[in-house]
């Protein structure tokens, strides 16, 4: 990843101020971990092709699976993103699992909740 390449414009403001906290290679692929100078959010962005999924429609249940359709290559499952009900945030992360409850933390709000495993 060259220093000439733009950026990408921030996911939560879409402010296109972004500085590099840390940098690096991983499994042959160039990566930047970026902050906002906005909002202060922060996000990784990896030079090779980026693997996107559509954003989809908020639902009443934020832990229904969201089809990400097939796998994209060098990948072995496609899992669904989950959503923090509070503030419709993907960073969420997997505090504890309880079979089948999984409890989550929203790492942008800090909201906790739980989804059911299928």
């Amino acid at each position: 990843m060259s220093d000439a390449e733009p950026y990408p414009d921030c996911p939560r403001c879409g402010c296109p101020e972004a500085h590099t906290i840390e940098h690096g290679t991983r499994w042959g692929h160039d990566w930047r971990k970026l902050r906002c100078a906005l909002c202060g959010k922060t996000w990784t962005h990896t030079a090779a092709a980026q693997i996107s999924t559509p954003k989809p429609s908020r639902s009443a249940d934020p832990a229904a699976p969201v089809d990400t359709g097939p796998p994209p290559d060098g990948l072995a499952v496609a899992y669904p993103l989950i959503r923090c009900p509070a503030c419709d945030s993907t960073e969420t992360r997997i505090t504890s699992t309880r079979r089948p409850l999984r409890y989550h933390r929203c790492s942008d709000c800090g909201h906790t909740f739980k989804s059911r495993e299928q």
